[in-house]
């Protein structure tokens, strides 16, 4: 009887708390559609401006009719009716050159008010309408205007084939190219900070003079991808393919390339200072003129690689192939080389003064004319005893009978 009593007592405060649940959650509703509707309509209002810019600008009726029919098309809940409005903005920009970039410029706001970079986890391929506005944009002639930058920063590209086409000289910044195919395709120029390209296949690639800064380019297949003067600094490139790229000039410092397959790759004049290259496979690279100042190369593989004149000083080779690498003129002051591989490498006139060489294998190694001023040997295979005297007298250090 007393629960029963407590009970009745409580309904009243039991009822308002209900009834004061209801109108929160309905107002919370209200705002949320007052909020997409408001969204929508800073679309439209995107999309009508340039369309008005482009029905002030030419006086052919028939382009206007088309123009309208086309933008009430992309507005549609069908995606078969946007896509329909796609191509026909397409023909548009085709039949009215001069109006083309501002047809562009209606598909990059398309694919950005459409395109948001936190896609539903249910939803992992992207839609129709992007792909197909994507692929129009991807055979842009840049040649029409060689000065426009379209923006498509911020877009979710998941999965998106754009296979051999043209986004040089886009905004692309924090872009999501996860998995996508992108072999072949022009990304020349294009802004791209941040983007995220993890699984993605960049095959032959120009990505040439790219801003990639912060990038994840992680397990991507960059084979005989085109990376010139490309900026990368602080990039993710773990377990990246990049056999035969050419990364010459490209600025790489921080750079994460732990695991990274760079045979045969060219990194002339880079710069690739405090990167990080452990278990990093160079074999046969081109590095002439770089900048390897204090990045790790431990247990790296170098073997047959060109370093001449590159600029290793104070960099990690604990445990390093350097077999029958070319090392004339390379700076090496203050480098770490222990139990490094430096058999049959070429060394003339390489700058050793100050590095650790315990353990390192001089096998056949040619040391003529190298600064040895104060590097500790010892424990060296390949070093005879009147080669040590010849160190000894051109001031090395040896720790070791």
């Amino acid at each position: 009887m007393f629960l029963i009593f407590i009970f009745k007592d409580f309904i009243p405060f039991l009822t308002i708390f209900t009834t004061t649940t209801i109108i929160c959650v309905a107002f919370a509703t209200i705002y949320l559609y007052l909020k997409t509707i408001k969204k929508t309509d800073k679309i439209t209002l995107e999309y009508e401006k340039i369309a008005l810019q482009l029905l002030n600008s030419t006086n052919e009726e028939k382009i206007k009719e088309s123009l309208s029919r086309a933008l009430e098309e992309l507005r549609s809940k069908n995606i078969h009716t946007r896509i329909a409005g796609i191509y026909a903005l397409e023909d548009i920009s085709k039949d009215s050159p001069r109006h083309y970039w501002q047809i562009m410029e209606i598909f990059t706001s398309y694919v950005r008010d459409n395109s948001p970079t936190q896609r539903k986890k249910d939803n992992k391929n992207i839609a129709k309408d992007i792909q197909v506005t994507l692929t129009l944009l991807g055979g842009k002639n840049s040649n029409k205007n060689k000065n426009s930058r379209l923006n498509l920063v911020g877009c979710d590209f998941c999965n998106p084939d754009l296979m051999s086409g043209d986004l040089s000289n886009i905004k692309l910044t924090a872009a999501n190219f996860w998995r996508a195919n992108l072999s072949n395709t022009n990304l020349r120029g294009a802004q791209l900070e941040g983007a995220n390209f993890r699984n993605a296949n960049l095959k032959g690639a120009d990505l040439s003079n790219a801003l990639l800064e912060a990038a994840d380019l992680s397990i991507t297949q960059s084979e005989a991808a085109n990376f010139r003067g490309a900026r990368l600094e602080n990039a993710n490139l773990i377990g990246a393919k990049l056999k035969g790229a050419d990364l010459s000039n490209a600025q790489l410092e921080g750079a994460d390339l732990i695991c990274a397959k760079l045979e045969g790759v060219k990194l002339i004049g880079a710069n690739i200072s405090g990167a990080d290259l452990t278990f990093t496979n160079f074999r046969a690279a081109k590095l002439q003129g770089a900048n390897l100042t204090y990045t790790d190369l431990s247990s790296a593989n170098l073997s047959c690689t060109e370093l001449q004149g590159a600029d290793l000083s104070g960099a990690n080779l604990s445990s390093t192939q350097l077999k029958a690498a070319n090392l004339i003129g390379a700076q090496l002051q203050g480098s770490y080389l222990i139990n490094a591989d430096l058999s049959n490498a070429q060394l003339k006139d390489a700058n050793l003064s100050n590095a650790q060489l315990e353990g390192t294998n001089f096998s056949n190694a040619n040391l003529t004319g190298a600064n040895v001023k104060e590097a500790r040997f010892g424990y060296n295979l390949g070093i005879s005893e009147s080669i040590r005297r010849d160190l000894i007298e051109r001031g090395a250090i040896f720790t070791s009978v």
